[in-house]
């Protein structure tokens, strides 16, 4: 099975002042726009979908009940669902967000607040041995580069660059494994207890988070200029390259209102 976590970010049709943030956490491949686009029936009643109008997202509430027909979602029973008004925190639609699952390359938007954290614009990298063999999706970094750290960002959060955590991991912390204890530092700071990362890049099973501490990182992302400016973007030309880097989030041009934020 394929884990996807996809932290998805659009306006409002009812309101061009309004972002939605809609996570789906599943354990098998997930229909992402229907996520995005289904509509919900306000006279269906059933078990697993929940409505909380008037709750928060934050790391410490639940959602509180109130059933809802599952059936207009297109997604796997064995989904994580939650709908958020991203600049309130109001959950709109909920279903199982306490459960933690692996997120996969969703963990670079945790990546990117920690290396933000610590690294000011302006600020360049060269790139070691790291990168070496690394496997998944890679932005085809060298060893003995030199990039900076704008660039880095966008390789991580639009071409989802394993490579690129690795590079921004070392250049943080010295090595990977401190790295992680950043992460789970920079999840504290958030209300989120009790996470045992594996890596910045997403690869490892350890690397889970539920639906709702998903969501706490990412308003967080969003909240940061130096993420919200680059993940809505359909591509951003890279210093001292004649291609654009695209983004892998097809929903970015194509989804009317999408705006963001990072495919799993």
């Amino acid at each position: 099975m394929r884990v996807h976590a996809c932290p998805i970010t659009a306006r409002a049709a009812f309101g061009p002042l309004v972002t939605l943030l809609a996570l789906a956490l599943a354990l098998v491949l997930l229909t992402v726009p229907a996520v995005v686009t289904a509509q919900a029936d306000p006279t269906s009643t059933g078990p697993d979908v929940v409505t909380a109008d008037t709750e928060v997202v934050t790391a410490a509430t639940l959602v509180a009940p109130a059933p809802l027909d599952p059936t207009f979602i297109a997604a796997p029973a064995s989904a994580s669902l939650l709908l958020v008004e991203a600049d309130t925190g109001q959950v709109l639609l909920a279903r199982d967000v306490e459960r933690r699952r692996p997120i996969a390359s969703a963990i670079k938007l945790l990546t990117a607040l920690t290396v933000i954290d610590a690294l000011p614009p302006g600020s360049f990298i060269v790139v070691g041995d790291e990168v070496t063999g690394v496997t998944g999706s890679s932005f085809g970094l060298g060893p003995g580069e030199v990039w900076s750290v704008e660039d880095l960002l966008v390789g991580l959060l639009l071409r989802s660059g394993n490579d690129v955590a690795l590079t921004l991991a070392h250049a943080v912390s010295g090595s990977e494994a401190a790295f992680v204890t950043r992460m789970e530092h920079r999840l504290q700071g958030l209300g989120i207890e009790g996470a045992e990362l594996g890596s910045p890049t997403g690869l490892e099973t350890e690397d889970a988070l539920s639906a709702l501490e998903l969501a706490v990182v990412a308003r967080a992302a969003l909240d940061e200029p130096r993420i919200r400016d680059v993940v809505g973007r359909t591509s951003v030309a890279i210093a001292g390259n004649a291609s654009e880097a695209e983004n892998r989030n097809l929903l970015i041009g194509r989804f009317d209102g999408a705006t963001g934020l990072k495919t799993g």
